[in-house]
C-alpha cells in the first residue's frame, strides 16, 4: 500500500510542525521530505524523499503530483505562499520543479526566491532498489546537490530505507548545506489499515533527531496522518496532522504543522496537494 501522498486524495487538514527558514542554507527543504520517510514508497514525491522508492515501479506506472505550501512570515499573521512543487514520474524515472519564496530579513522585508530542478532515476527488483537524484537549485548562483538512496523490502510488511542527502555539502549564496544520512523503517499494518514509520537523521555524523509517523486508512477511502519530530535530546520539535482522500485514480491531501520552538502564527505551516495516476 502506498504512503501518504501516493495514497491520499483530495483533502485538507490542520496540524502542527515547521522548519521555517533553514539555518544551514538559503534554500527551503522540499515539502515531501517533511511528511514522507525514507522507507515509504510514495508516488512522484519519492524523488525528494528517497529516489530508490521509484525502482519498485515499471515504466507503465505514470504519476503526476502538485504541492503548494504556505506559512506566515515572521511577525505576520496571514499565511503566504512558501513553496510550490510539480513532479511527474514514469516508473523508475522522475522529474520535478520547485519554487521557493520566503522572508529572510523581517526588518528589511527582503524576499528571497529560488528555483529548483530535480531529476531522479532508480533501479530495483522485488526486494531491493537503489536510486539517485540531482537537484539544480538557483538563487542568484546555481548550486547542485545529490542524493543517493537504497531500500530493502525485508518482509512483506516491513521496508527499510537509507538515504544520503546533500552530498558534497552544497553552498547556496555563501551558506553551506551539511550532508545528512537518513535511515528508517516502515511497517505495514495488517489488513490494509495503513503503516507506521520510524526515522532517524545524522548530520555530518552527529545525531540530529528522530521522526515517528503513523498513517491510517479508513474503509471510506480517507487517510489520516500523524507525525512527530523530536531532537537528539528527546524534545518535541514539530507535530503534524494530515488528511487525505482517494477517488479512483485521483488523490489529494492537506497537512498542517506547528513548530514547538516558535510562538504566534509563524509557528504554523500548511500544505495541500493532489496527484493522479495514469
Amino acid at each position: 500500500m502506498s504512503s501518504l501522498p501516493a495514497a491520499l486524495a483530495v483533502a485538507a487538514t490542520l496540524t502542527v510542525t515547521a522548519l521555517g527558514v533553514p539555518a544551514h542554507a538559503q534554500m527551503l527543504t522540499p515539502e515531501p521530505t517533511r511528511y514522507t520517510t525514507v522507507s515509504q514508497v510514495p508516488g512522484a514525491e519519492a524523488m525528494w524523499s528517497n529516489p530508490s522508492a521509484l525502482g519498485f515501479s515499471s515504466f507503465e506506472v505514470i504519476d503526476v503530483t502538485g504541492i503548494l505550501a504556505f506559512s506566515p512570515n515572521p511577525g505576520q499573521s496571514d499565511a503566504e505562499f512558501r513553496q510550490g512543487l510539480l513532479g511527474a514520474r514514469a516508473g523508475p524515472l522522475a522529474i520535478g520543479l520547485r519554487r521557493d519564496r520566503f522572508l529572510i530579513d523581517p526588518d528589511d522585508e527582503v524576499i528571497q526566491q529560488g528555483t529548483g530542478l530535480t531529476i531522479a532515476i532508480a533501479m530495483g527488483g522485488d526486494r531491493f532498489s537503489f536510486g539517485a537524484s540531482n537537484d539544480q537549485y538557483q538563487r542568484g548562483l546555481t548550486s547542485s546537490r545529490w542524493e543517493i538512496g537504497g531500500m530493502w523490502k525485508a518482509m512483506e510488511s516491513l521496508n527499510v530505507g537509507l538515504s544520503w542527502r546533500d552530498i558534497g555539502s552544497p553552498v547556496v549564496i555563501a551558506r553551506e548545506r551539511p550532508w545528512k544520512l537518513v535511515g528508517g523503517a516502515t511497517y505495514q499494518i495488517p489488513d490494509g489499515w495503513g503503516e507506521a514509520s520510524l526515522e532517524t537523521t545524522l548530520e555530518r555524523g552527529s545525531l540530529e533527531g528522530f521522526r515517528g509517523l503513523v498513517r491510517l486508512d479508513t474503509p471510506v477511502g480517507a487517510d489520516i496522518l500523524a507525525l512527530a519530530d523530536v531532537n537528539a535530546d528527546g524534545e518535541l520539535q514539530r507535530f503534524s496532522i494530515g488528511l487525505g482522500y482517494r477517488f479512483g485514480d485521483y488523490r489529494g491531501f492537506g497537512i498542517g504543522s506547528r513548530n514547538r520552538d516558535r510562538v504566534g502564527p509563524e509557528a504554523n505551516e500548511y500544505a495541500v496537494g493532489a496527484a493522479s495516476s495514469f
